[in-house]
């Protein structure tokens, strides 16, 4: 899943809804690269879902 931009956790929101989903349904979040409009709402979304966070070691900090 992408994490979009900070703000738009409502965007995720919809698309889980529109999927028969719930923030509970997710539970690794796989993070391909940090770049800001791709984690924006990661804090968010890990909050609500509770799921485990997969990233490259080099990129752990980020």
């Amino acid at each position: 899943m992408d994490a979009g931009c900070s703000g738009k956790i409502k965007n995720i929101q919809i698309a889980l809804e529109q999927n028969n989903l719930m923030f509970q349904n997710i539970v690794l979040i796989i993070l391909t690269h940090t770049h800001y409009d791709h984690t924006g709402c990661l804090a968010e979304t890990k909050k609500q879902s509770r799921a485990k966070v997969l990233v490259h070691a080099s990129e752990k900090d980020a």
